[in-house]
């Protein structure tokens, strides 16, 4: 068992456009800013899901801004080319590039606002995902498993309420991979150490092996 799913593929792939070349050295490359709205064009959009904690119970942990890291996992640089994407880049490191993977993707780059948007000659982190469920740390000494991260709030409540019945303090929380691109994620948190928070992963990854419809919802 890794922390890679099989993949939830999303809609959409947004490549980088290639660079003209120059005999000068070209400057930095700004990341794209998409132009303002106009009022009747933003009508019937979906609208954009701050961070929050929909459900933590008592534990005290904040999935929220930009505190939420990946805790204890070195990072990989990968220098983006013209017509990279954070998609094809997950997809060569890891295999997929599902939601749960671009939501890591994105909390590993922090000044990533939308993983569909990234520039030539722009450093991305990769983290190094080994065997077991990835660590949050939300800066406050709280830890937490990511368990899965999808954008259907459905399929997050319905595998948060079967890790419930085995006893998991399952919970909802909200993030996004860009601009009207909410996710919700499930995680188990509580945790006073990382080590607590290993072995409850290690506890749930048996759980996923004997019950076939909880390792479905969590795929």
């Amino acid at each position: 068992d890794t922390a890679a799913r099989p993949a939830e593929r999303p809609k959409t792939d947004v490549v980088i456009a290639k660079q003209p070349e120059t005999d000068a050295a070209a400057p930095a490359v700004a990341q794209p800013t998409a132009a303002p709205e106009r009022p009747e064009e933003a009508k019937g959009k979906t609208p954009v899901v701050p961070e929050r904690d929909m459900d933590a119970g008592s534990s005290g942990f904040v999935l929220a801004g930009n505190a939420l890291r990946l805790d204890g996992v070195q990072f990989a640089p990968v220098v983006a080319h013209a017509g990279d994407s954070i998609s094809g880049i997950a997809r060569r490191q890891y295999g997929q590039a599902s939601y749960t993977i671009l939501d890591l993707l994105k909390l590993a780059n922090p000044e990533l606002r939308d993983v569909d948007v990234i520039a030539a000659g722009q450093t991305i982190r990769l983290p190094e995902l080994g065997d077991g469920f990835p660590i949050l740390n939300d800066g406050s000494g709280h830890y937490a498993l990511l368990v899965l991260s999808t954008p259907q709030q459905r399929r997050a409540t319905a595998l948060q309420h079967a890790l419930r019945s085995h006893g998991f303090a399952a919970a909802v929380t909200t993030g996004n991979v860009g601009a009207r691109k909410p996710l919700y994620r499930v995680v188990l948190s509580g945790f006073a150490g990382r080590d607590e928070g290993i072995g409850v992963g290690r506890q749930l990854q048996q759980v996923f092996r004997e019950d076939a419809r909880l390792a479905q919802l969590g795929e």
